[in-house]
């Protein structure tokens, strides 16, 4: 058996550690290192979309926008209709999208903002979000900690607005399973 010299050495920890050097680089000058359809998640409890950074969707947008639908579905407003039609919270694209499937018969039987007949009460939390492509999904409060829904957001001048929620406008494949 031949012995390895100090010199081998050392050139073989050099190798190995310029190797390492050139990966760490390729990795940073990545953009979105992800696999096709898998979310980056944020933790919940990060201070993402803080005033200043526009490029990071503001996700206490989602629980606002939510909770006071539930509030508005649950109260004499006019129903839900009506609070979609002027709520400041929602895109145009969203009103459109649900508009298109209040038209098409398809939401008789569930809610279509909450995807789902029965949902929480007293509220969502923020569960986990998607700083790349603006999904959200929030969680149930209590006894409804198990009740998931995706939202996504979309900026429009310098506003976080709801773009997508439940059944309008979230695909298949991005909407909470039940």
């Amino acid at each position: 058996m031949k012995k390895i010299t100090p010199g081998i050495l050392f050139f073989l920890l050099l190798l190995c550690s310029c190797n390492q050097i050139n990966n760490n680089t390729n990795a940073e000058n990545k953009t979105d290192a992800r696999a096709p359809g898998e979310m980056h998640y944020a933790p919940a409890h990060t201070n993402i979309g803080a005033a200043g950074n526009q490029t990071v969707p503001d996700f206490n947008v989602a629980p606002k926008f939510i909770n006071k639908y539930v509030q508005a579905i649950a109260g004499p407003n006019g129903g839900p209709s009506s609070w979609v039609e002027h709520s400041s919270l929602l895109t145009e694209n969203f009103k459109h999208h649900y508009r298109k499937f209040s038209k098409s018969g398809e939401s008789l039987d569930i809610d279509p903002i909450l995807d789902a007949n029965f949902f929480p009460g007293n509220g969502f939390t923020i569960l986990k979000a998607d700083t790349i492509d603006g999904y959200v999904t929030l969680a149930g409060k209590g006894k409804w900690k198990d009740y998931q829904l995706v939202l996504k957001l979309a900026q429009q001048e310098n506003n976080w607005l709801v773009d997508g929620a439940g059944a309008i406008n979230i695909p298949e494949e991005k909407r909470a399973k039940r």
